[in-house]
């Protein structure tokens, strides 16, 4: 996995700042209020990167240990001291690396030109915005709190607080918090918990922020960022348990084999490759036609803006270049052609050999059910190269009444130990029923084996014990 660091951009002023952290209003409490009741949850968000995105310095250097997970202060750019700064911009992403002074002339290290305003920043560095207040050399309004804490994501807690019991506010759909800030757009004045719709047109970039744009154009645009993160927990630090859900929870791993010379590689590093600020995109699906991401685009006639394709269903791909040549560049490995890439693309997750499987209630090992609980059964073949050849099937039940095998012909199961099929032609087979219903207490095994003529064999097996 590529390595990821911290992302820092330094404030500095001429003058003192006067925008900044308000007095508790519009029943905002602080997330020291929060922390009387929710200890655990408050000790585990501050150690991911939410509340670290805005930190004040009061013009004097940090402590060496401010940070968790020992990530060290920005380093200053040459000719910058520490008496210049007053806040520090910053999250868990690219290790990159500036200074913002109020002008272009006053911008020191690496110049960060969004095309707006930095208070379009501070709205979601930051907990309780107000866009009215007084600007202040290029920063604007007022906030509660530096970081984005509880109430950042929540919603003011006054009420919660007041009312000494009862569940904290409800966050409905995650995705919609989320998606105020995980988002590429440029509306400051949109500080409420209200979505923000996905462009009718599509989407126009990989930059800043935008996770959720990009999850409304992916095959997951129903799902929550909740599914897969805990938003408590840091996502960058793999300890602290950020990541909730893998891939291979949902999208079984023996069904999407890799070439053995890419057994190293794992789900996100192609299927989530890293855009723009070291940030994993969340469009999942890969293109694997040779074009290229510069190509993958067109001009709206209508705002002349530039957008990434979708197809009819509204979905966005990732183009390979975005993906296989990220690596294969002659230098993190060998380098491959756009057309090169495309050829292998086809058939990357297409297995070699012949692979079965067989799964009770979506379970491939060991499973413990009560006596009324359904049991469903279903069955999976990859041919691999044994497409076609003749093979004998077995398909069968160890029970506690003996042995019975699944019969085509009658579509169910028969009392007896034989093959299911012979000299049948082996063929792809996706999630096939072989049982839907419940069983007697007991011990049962549910097997499927398969044996091609062309020496390829494969057996799976999955033992399940229903309650008395």
């Amino acid at each position: 996995m590529k390595t990821t660091w911290l992302r820092w951009s330094v404030m500095t002023f001429g003058v003192a700042v006067l925008g900044g952290p308000a007095l508790a209003q519009n029943g905002y409490i602080g997330d020291d209020t929060c922390k009387i009741c929710h200890q655990d949850l408050y000790d585990s968000y501050m150690q991911s990167g939410h509340p670290w995105m805005l930190v004040p310095t009061n013009r004097q250097q940090p402590a060496a240990d401010l940070y968790p997970h020992g990530v060290p202060l920005p380093e200053l750019p040459q000719g910058v001291t520490w008496d210049q700064v007053d806040y520090i911009f910053g999250n868990f992403s690219s290790g990159h690396g500036y200074v913002v002074g109020t002008n272009a002339e006053g911008t020191q290290g690496i110049v960060l030109n969004r095309g707006f305003p930095y208070n379009f920043c501070v709205r979601c560095h930051t907990t309780g915005y107000d866009p009215t207040g007084g600007p202040t050399n290029g920063i604007t309004g007022s906030w509660v709190q530096n970081g984005i804490r509880c109430e950042g994501c929540h919603g003011p807690g006054e009420q919660h607080a007041t009312s000494f019991g009862g569940n904290p506010p409800d966050l409905n759909e995650a995705r919609a918090v989320c998606a105020n800030c995980h988002y590429a757009g440029t509306d400051v004045e949109r500080i409420d918990f209200t979505p923000p719709e996905p462009d009718q047109e599509g989407f126009g970039s990989f930059g800043h922020h935008p996770q959720a744009e990009q999850l409304l154009r992916s095959p997951h645009k129903n799902g929550d960022c909740s599914w897969c993160h805990d938003p408590h927990k840091s996502t960058f630090f793999p300890e602290e348990g950020g990541v909730i859900k893998h891939c291979t929870d949902c999208h079984d791993a023996k069904q999407h084999p890799l070439p053995p010379a890419m057994a190293h590689v794992d789900c996100v590093e192609c299927h989530m490759t890293e855009g723009g600020g070291h940030r994993h995109i969340h469009l999942f699906q890969i293109m694997t036609q040779p074009i290229a991401a510069a190509d993958n685009v067109y001009v709206d006639e209508t705002d002349q803006k530039t957008y990434w394709n979708v197809d009819a269903n509204g979905n966005a791909f990732l183009t390979l270049d975005l993906v296989c040549l990220t690596c294969h560049n002659g230098q993190e490995a060998f380098a491959m052609t756009l057309e090169e890439a495309a050829a292998e693309a086809q058939g990357i997750h297409v297995p070699t050999v012949l692979t079965v499987d067989i799964k009770v209630n979506g379970q491939d090992d060991f499973l413990l059910v009560q006596q009324d609980q359904q049991v469903s059964v279903d069955a999976s073949v990859a041919p691999g190269a044994s497409q076609n050849v003749p093979a004998t099937w077995w398909i069968l039940a160890s029970t506690n009444f003996g042995w019975f095998y699944w019969d085509p012909i009658f579509d169910g199961w028969l009392p007896g130990l034989y093959p299911s099929l012979v000299d049948f032609g082996v063929f792809e087979v996706q999630d096939y029923n072989l049982y839907n219903d419940t069983l007697p207490p007991g011990t049962y095994s549910f097997w499927l084996a398969v044996f091609a003529n062309d020496g390829a064999m494969d057996v799976d097996v999955v033992p399940v014990y229903v309650l008395p």
